[in-house]
C-alpha cells in the first residue's frame, strides 16, 4: 500500500513538472508569434519571417517539451521537409499566377 502511494506521488510530481514546462513553452510560442508580428510590421519578407517563426516554434515544441532523442529529431526533420515542400509549392504558384493577377480595377461610372 505504501509503495503504491510513493509511486503515485512520484508520477504526480513528474506530471506537474512537465505541465509547468508545457505552460512555459506556450508563452515562448506566443513570444515568437508576437516578435514575428513586430518584424512583419516593418515590411520585411512575409514568407521568410513565417518560415523562421515556424522553425523556432517547432524547436520549442519538439526539443524544449520532449527533449532531444531520436523520435523528436525525426519529427523535426520531417516537419522541416514538409515546410520546405510547402514553401516551394507557394513560390511555384506565385510565379505562375503573377501573369493572371491584375488586382482591382478603377472605379467605373
Amino acid at each position: 500500500m505504501v509503495d503504491r502511494y510513493l509511486v503515485y506521488s512520484h508520477e504526480n510530481g513528474w506530471r506537474r513538472q512537465r505541465d509547468k514546462g508545457v505552460f512555459f513553452a506556450l508563452f515562448l510560442n506566443f513570444g515568437v508569434l508576437f516578435i514575428s508580428m513586430i518584424v512583419l510590421s516593418f515590411h520585411k519578407e512575409v514568407i521568410t519571417i513565417t518560415l523562421i517563426a515556424c522553425v523556432i516554434i517547432c524547436c520549442i515544441n519538439f526539443f524544449f517539451i520532449n527533449e532531444l532523442n531520436a523520435k523528436t529529431m525525426a519529427a523535426f526533420i520531417s516537419t522541416i521537409f514538409t515546410l520546405s515542400i510547402l514553401i516551394l509549392f507557394i513560390f511555384v504558384i506565385e510565379e505562375k499566377a503573377k501573369a493572371m493577377i491584375r488586382g482591382l480595377g478603377g472605379r467605373r461610372r
